[in-house]
């Protein structure tokens, strides 16, 4: 595990359970990085994060930060990381999994979103630059005009139906996508699942995406709230869950990728 910051302080801005990676050779090709805006788990074998987990409050979604597209290589990770040349020429885009305008907040943790270690191979038009993004939009609008004081979200790719590899690293491409969002406070949870294809720019029926933890769980490989009661995980994880609203009009929680 490596951090940029000291990491017991790093490690206790996120106080729910890291998600945790089934398979045997999750301990060789897993590497946590721990930092202010994230934490992710980078997947040496795939060149994208399996899992990234964010804090969001609305103080973070509010701020002076701009947006500057400085894509580069991850310091903590090194030569493991993949790096700008896997995705040229753009047959898909750089596809944050925790996205700049998350960290409006501060310039150091919104330029540090631009790590390759924070990227997957997304289709452009119509999802990174369409749906995806309208959902990210969705999530900091339950933050700031939604109810939600405090929100966790765990982001990341699925592999099956993978689309191939680009690079000289082999990345690879995502079949799908997840998101995950956990109100503490209310103790609620929804997860989406999207197709890595042009969908469109519109999220008119969020609850078609919706789909329950435990499926997504199934689908990645991967355990999210493991340290639960087994009867509260039941509750919350198995159940199709529903989209959440937030009013219309809601100042701020528009925002790039």
């Amino acid at each position: 595990m490596v951090s940029d910051m000291d990491l017991k302080t790093c490690l206790q801005r996120y106080a729910i359970d890291l998600p945790f990676v089934r398979g045997d050779d999750a301990a060789t090709t897993q590497r946590i990085v721990c930092r202010r805006g994230y934490i992710l788990s980078y997947n040496s074998a795939t060149h994208s994060p399996d899992w990234v987990m964010e804090r969001l409050s609305a103080a973070e979604l509010r701020g002076p930060a701009k947006r500057k597209d400085n894509f580069k290589e991850d310091p903590l990770l090194g030569t493991v990381d993949a790096d700008d040349t896997d995705y040229v020429p753009r047959l898909y885009d750089r596809g944050h999994q925790a996205p700049a305008a998350d960290a409006a907040f501060d310039q150091n943790v919104n330029d540090q979103s631009f790590f390759f270690s924070n990227m997957s191979p997304q289709v452009g038009i119509g999802f990174n630059r369409g749906i995806w993004r309208v959902l990210e939009d969705t999530v900091r609008g339950w933050v700031l005009c939604g109810g939600h004081d405090e929100l966790y979200v765990i982001t990341g790719p699925i592999y099956e139906n993978p689309k191939g590899v680009i690079g000289h690293d082999k990345v690879v491409v995502p079949g799908s996508f997840y998101k995950i969002v956990y109100d503490p406070k209310a103790v609620r949870v929804v997860g989406f699942v999207l197709p890595n294809v042009k969908i469109g720019s519109r999220f008119d029926n969020p609850q078609q995406y919706v789909k329950s933890i435990a499926d997504i769980e199934t689908d990645t490989g991967i355990d999210f709230f493991k340290s639960w009661p087994l009867r509260q995980q039941q509750l919350l994880e198995t159940g199709p869950g529903t989209a959440w609203g937030r009013a219309e009009k809601c100042d701020g929680a528009a925002g790039a990728d």
